[in-house]
């Protein structure tokens, strides 16, 4: 095996066994220096990326970031707001927020699939919750939240207080109910809730179960 020192000089790794504690911060194994050439090549193309982003957008935005890659968006400052915008520079979700975090989700593909969360600065304001299209579809009160181990399935609750939850590969509620109490996690795909003071469970589908 060949290790490689930080300035890209190649020596057997035999030779570097009585390196010193001081020196051994600047030897690379071989799969380490491939990997952090991998990660440079890739800082490069994204920089050009964005480059090209803001030659096409001369002005229109104070900063770029890229937010999803497939399909290519970007994260954009306006007036120390974020929004998103698609690849050609059309605002998909206004620079209205302090905040805006990019989550993805296994779609039914089995793809990851990026959405968007839009959070204020101010706790009793509610986030929304953006497809990668920009179609808001959730407001939710409470931090983001999810209950199944796949990401799939999140916790959502309303200016009421109230719990539902939410189903990103279907792209709606699982059940058109609500819930004074929900457990933190599904457990052998159950999941134990509460409403007028009566604990059940509720399946991944969204049908409920007496609990006994």
């Amino acid at each position: 095996m060949k290790c490689i020192l930080t300035d890209n000089t190649e020596l057997p790794c035999d030779n570097l066994s009585r390196a010193s504690e001081n020196s051994s911060s600047d030897i690379l194994t071989e799969s380490e220096s491939k990997i952090r050439q991998a990660e440079m090549m890739q800082r490069e193309k994204d920089e050009k990326i964005i480059d090209d982003f803001k030659k096409q957008n001369i002005g229109k935005f104070d900063d770029v970031k890229i937010a999803a890659k497939n399909p290519l968006l970007f994260r954009i400052t306006k007036n120390k707001k974020y929004g998103i915008t698609d690849e050609k520079g059309t605002v998909i979700i206004p620079a209205d927020f302090e905040i805006i975090e990019t989550k993805s989700f296994s779609n039914s593909q089995g793809k990851h699939q990026a959405y968007f969360i839009g959070k204020s600065l101010d706790p009793k304001t509610s986030n929304l919750y953006f497809s990668d299209r920009g179609k808001k579809f959730a407001e939710n009160f409470m931090p983001y939240f999810p209950v199944h181990p796949s990401g799939n399935l999140i916790k959502i609750q309303d200016s009421k207080g109230k719990y539902r939850i939410y189903n990103f590969q279907q792209k709606k509620y699982i059940n058109k109910n609500y819930y004074d109490k929900l457990d933190s996690f599904y457990d052998n795909g159950l999941l134990l809730a509460e409403r007028n003071g009566t604990e059940f469970y509720i399946d991944e589908t969204g049908k409920e179960y007496v609990y006994r």
